[in-house]
């Protein structure tokens, strides 16, 4: 059994708008989308193999907040 992995996406400021994540492999596949709607948000990727990830955050015009790269070992 795969032990639970998750992130915390946090932010400052309630947020104004619908904003989400996404998260890419390094095929640039996208794996996982999910809406950001409070100041903290869980996001469950226990089912993902091993490997470099790439996240996006979004706005509702799909114009980009943040992005950055986590490793799943």
């Amino acid at each position: 059994m795969r032990p639970f992995f998750y992130f915390k996406f946090t932010s400052k400021t309630l947020l104004k708008e619908d904003e989400y994540v996404e998260i890419y492999n390094m095929l640039g596949q996208k794996i996982y989308q999910r809406k950001l709607n409070t100041t903290s948000t869980d996001l469950d990727i226990s089912q993902t193999a091993k490997g470099i990830y790439l996240y996006r955050i979004l706005s509702k015009k799909n114009s980009l907040i943040s992005q950055g790269k986590f490793v799943v070992e």
